[in-house]
């Protein structure tokens, strides 16, 4: 089938059946919502993301440059979505991976929701970023490359795993900072966390022979291993409990260690100035 001046979806599903064409001229599709599913061929002359609708992708291999997801939500359930440069993301819209392949090629900016449901997804290429990661149970987001700057209200949650292996991680914010939200983990090993910002941590925070340039709000649990240490102004022991593994030194780096309300445990060692407070 063709169609010559253009095609909106808002809602509904789109279903080429195998061995058949959809081509789609003129304009192009512009994809509002509903979804796009079918064992046969998409040709679009463009594709356009507007609206905020829910769109699911459940089937076809399409390509987008510099998406700008304005609103709604768009969840790859099957098939292949392959973005090349910035991918953005606004307020109150959410990027989904479920299954399929989600392919980033290049920067993602996401002022929204970032959410992996499966699998484990690598953010190989940086991003500037103030929404929410979500990792679901069983899940893993994978920090691996490039620089990402996360400001003030970004959160990592979902009740599953964050790992930060490769390329630069910068915690920027320093009033509402970053949190690493409750049931979540937030694991680093030889990684240093770069910016002045705040981590808040409400969730498990593995730091194994890694650095914190910023400060450190911990408010769960905090396991600390090898040489790593905490140097912005402040390591608040809030609530929750700090554990030392054998034979590993945290070392706070200038400002001070704040124990308000906190257990600590291990064997380990604590360097720095400790203050009791609360």
């Amino acid at each position: 089938a063709t169609i010559s001046g253009g095609l909106s979806s808002q809602s509904g599903t789109i279903n080429p059946s195998v061995g058949h064409t959809l081509t789609v001229a003129g304009t192009g599709l512009d994809w509002q919502g509903g979804t796009l599913t079918g064992l046969g061929t998409y040709t679009l002359s463009s594709l356009t993301i507007t609206g905020s609708g829910s769109r699911v992708l459940d089937g076809p291999t399409l390509s987008v440059a510099n998406l700008n997801l304005p609103g709604g939500s768009l969840d790859v359930q099957a098939g292949t979505l392959n973005l090349s440069g910035t991918t953005s993301i606004a307020a109150g819209a959410t990027l989904a991976f479920s299954g399929g392949a989600l392919n980033l090629g290049g920067a993602l900016d996401s002022a929204g929701i970032f959410d992996v449901n499966a699998g484990v997804f690598n953010l190989g290429n940086g991003g500037n970023s103030s929404g929410s990661f979500d990792a679901a149970l069983g899940a893993t987001i994978n920090f691996s490359g490039g620089t990402h700057n996360l400001a003030d209200g970004t959160t990592l949650s979902g009740g599953g795993n964050f790992a930060y292996t490769g390329g630069a991680l910068d915690i920027n914010g320093g009033i509402t900072g970053t949190t690493v939200a409750a049931g979540t983990t937030l694991s680093a090993n030889g990684q240093t966390f770069g910016g002045t910002g705040k981590l808040v941590n409400l969730g498990t925070f593995n730091l194994a022979s890694s650095t914190v340039s910023g400060s450190v709000d911990n408010q769960g649990t905090l396991n600390a291993s090898g040489a790593s240490a905490v140097n912005g102004a402040t390591l608040d022991l809030t609530a929750g409990a700090l554990d030392l593994a054998a034979g590993g030194t945290l070392t706070k780096g200038g400002g001070s260690v704040n124990w308000i309300g906190s257990t600590i445990t291990g064997t380990g060692a604590l360097a720095g100035g400790l203050i009791f407070t609360g």
